[in-house]
């Protein structure tokens, strides 16, 4: 007989008798590719009072605001529950998570946001198998972008396994309404926290006819080491597979501003 059950992290395998062998998870990379890519459910938010929000202070064509989401596989094993705590020497951060009164207000308000912004008022469901799906899934522009410029999308990896990510850019309420301690509905510690935007436009793109997804570090707030963008690089692999590549760089890289240079990243 044989019997699987959970045990301290792992899986242990009993057989009759007294004989147990036990396989920890901590042995897992998802770099390793065992398993084929999975279906993803990415979900879209069209919020219309963010939309309003962002009319009254950027201006423009109104339209809905729109947040994703999505559960991603093997998040906690990936970075072996290590995840990001809050940048305590980040004045911003400071005064999110501080002790106080104001600080206690402001949290609350970026919950209140966060439950305006990604509830259900309308969706779109879009079904994700590999990684030009995911990209095939975002807009290339909306009717409050720049033209010619490409969208910038700020995202947090929770603890609880999901993306959540948004479009940003240097307009008051579009910036407001992306932070990142609001997409973690100022939570103190997230998986993984920056920017992402799609590369269309350098040499390597126009050659191959490929795009790349350029993910990085780049939050305040949660700061993410450098030296874990590997195990982001591991995990959306993991999640999203090879076809197209995946460059996950860090904030400082010259590498990311000429990516971002190059795209005309708004």
């Amino acid at each position: 007989m044989v019997e699987l059950t959970g045990h301290g992290g792992g899986f242990r395998k009993k057989i009759t008798g007294h004989l147990n062998v036990e396989c920890r998870l901590e042995e897992f990379s998802p770099s390793e590719g065992a398993f084929p890519i999975p279906t993803l459910s990415l979900l879209n938010n069209l919020n219309t009072r963010g939309g309003m929000i962002r009319d009254v202070l950027d201006g423009g064509t109104f339209e809905p605001f729109p947040t994703w989401q999505m559960k991603l596989w093997e998040v906690g094993r990936t970075f072996n529950g290590e995840y990001s705590h809050f940048n305590e020497k980040y004045s911003a951060a400071q005064l999110i998570f501080g002790p106080g009164l104001q600080s206690r207000a402001i949290r609350e308000g970026l919950r209140a946001q966060h439950s305006m912004l990604y509830f259900k008022d309308k969706t779109k469901n879009h079904l994700i198998h590999g990684i030009s799906s995911f990209i095939a899934a975002l807009p290339t522009s909306n009717a409050n972008s720049t033209p010619g410029m490409s969208l910038r999308f700020t995202y947090v990896i929770l603890t609880n396994s999901y993306l959540h990510f948004s479009i940003t850019s240097k307009k008051t309420a579009q910036d407001f309404l992306s932070k990142h301690a609001l997409h973690n509905r100022a939570g103190r510690e997230v998986a993984f926290a920056g920017e992402f935007f799609i590369d269309r436009n350098s040499d390597r793109a126009r050659t191959s006819g490929v795009p790349a997804w350029i993910i990085d570090n780049n939050s305040g707030t949660y700061a993410p080491a450098k030296e874990k963008l590997h195990l982001l690089q591991a995990l959306l692999e993991f999640n999203f597979g090879r076809e197209c590549p995946i460059f996950a760089l860090d904030r400082s890289d010259p590498a990311l501003s000429e990516y971002f240079n190059v795209n005309k990243v708004e």
